[in-house]
């Protein structure tokens, strides 16, 4: 995903992460989140979401244009290659998310 969007990109740059934890119990998620990906992150607006707002959010920034001077090229959000790498990372997200949830 992240050379498909780069490929055509002007004055942008992306980078893709995920992490995984096994980390359960009485730590924060502050705590977790600062375990796993150091102690220099800022965290704000800790919140219980639901699977669709999720994908939304995936969706939209995964998939955001930027402008005229920044952002992916425009045929490249409608390219078969780019919605079919979008679909499976948001199947991957709601697999995670249902294994948390439960």
């Amino acid at each position: 995903m992240e050379n498909i969007l780069n490929y055509a990109g002007t004055n942008y740059t992306v980078f893709l992460r995920s992490y995984t934890t096994d980390v359960v119990g009485a730590h924060s998620i502050q705590g977790i989140v600062r375990r796993m990906i150091g102690d220099e992150v800022v965290i704000d607006n800790v919140r219980d979401v639901d699977f669709p707002e999720i994908d939304l959010e995936l969706r939209e920034s995964i998939g955001y244009l930027g402008d005229d001077s920044a952002g992916p090229g425009a045929a490249t959000l409608v390219s078969t290659n780019f919605q079919s790498l979008l679909e499976e990372i948001c199947e991957d997200a709601k697999s995670k998310a249902s294994a948390v949830s439960g």
